[in-house]
């Protein structure tokens, strides 16, 4: 089967296979948790026990391997078997290649363009790189194009086994990586009113990141809200205490400093952060905060 005839499959939300001829039809609950195994080990080979391990969370009937391999069977089917669909006697079968049987257990062999994860993945990388090579423009671009392959939970189907909370979790975690930087980027490009808001919508998501407050102080600094910074600084700092008995992290706590000094020295900013500096930002002991403009930097 060649990469173009291979499905393309979308874990990113509800679990889709979309083939030359449109959805495929995957069954019942538990043969796409199955399917959704096999895609989160990117091609390497899964045994029959592991199979039957995961999909019984740790307790597989007696009927587990008999189970699996009904449900192979049916996969096989939907996905494309030896001489169904116009393939003759003796000729290669394009599921063969797509979900192969080894030695070591069971394949699924998608390539990685045809995988919403990896696209995301290698999306999120390259805003990252971007990023950090000084071009928030094409990196803030890129951020989006990740993120807009997101259509809603992922791994859905097989959320209360274990393999798919922890898959679910890892992509989640870098989702909300490429949601800060998407809102720092914001920032870097002078937009401070878009940043602002993208950091509300994350901190209100997730209230106890703290990367996302350290956006949302700087944006709104930006914004020229300092008061409302220090002020949402000291409601982060006391729903740390109430909840988690902390104090704010190292480097929320110099965001919070930067504020009240109001940008400090430049001067003392590391090798690695002088290009930032360039483009506008300011650091006190490692913490960038966005020049407001020349009016700011004539009264400093």
């Amino acid at each position: 089967m060649t990469a173009t005839h291979t499905p393309y499959f979308r874990s990113l939300g509800p679990l889709e296979v979309v083939g030359t001829g449109g959805p495929i039809g995957l069954g019942p609950p538990q043969r796409q948790a199955l399917l959704l195994r096999l895609l989160s080990e990117d091609c390497r080979p899964v045994s029959v026990e592991r199979l039957c391990e995961d999909l019984w969370d740790g307790n597989p009937p007696s009927s587990a391997v008999s189970s699996v391999h009904a449900h192979i069977s049916r996969l096989r089917s939907a996905l494309g078997t030896p001489r169904e669909r116009g393939a003759g006697r003796g000729e290669a079968a394009p599921s063969a290649e797509l979900l192969a049987s080894t030695s070591a257990g069971y394949t699924l062999r998608v390539p990685p363009d045809r995988r919403d994860t990896y696209l995301f993945e290698r999306a999120a990388e390259r805003a990252h790189r971007l990023a950090a090579c000084g071009r928030p423009g094409p990196a803030r671009r890129t951020a989006e194009e990740a993120l807009g392959l997101w259509r809603g939970q992922p791994y859905a189907e097989a959320r209360g086994l274990l393999f798919a909370r922890q898959a679910s979790d890892r992509l989640e975690g870098l989702r909300r990586s490429v949601q800060d930087l998407r809102a720092r980027l914001f920032l870097d490009e002078g937009r401070a009113d878009r940043a602002v808001a993208a950091a509300e919508e994350l901190t209100g998501r997730d209230p106890l990141r703290e990367t996302s407050w350290v956006t949302l102080l700087r944006s709104l600094h930006a914004a020229g809200r300092t008061a409302e910074a220090l002020q949402r600084y000291e409601t982060v700092r006391r729903m740390l205490a109430d909840t988690l008995g902390a104090d704010p992290g190292p480097e929320l706590r110099r965001t919070h400093l930067a504020l009240l000094r109001q940008d400090g020295p430049e001067a003392e900013a590391a090798p690695g952060r002088r290009c930032a500096a360039r483009r506008g930002l300011s650091y006190v002991r490692g913490c960038a905060l966005p020049d407001r403009g020349p009016t700011a930097r004539r009264a400093r």
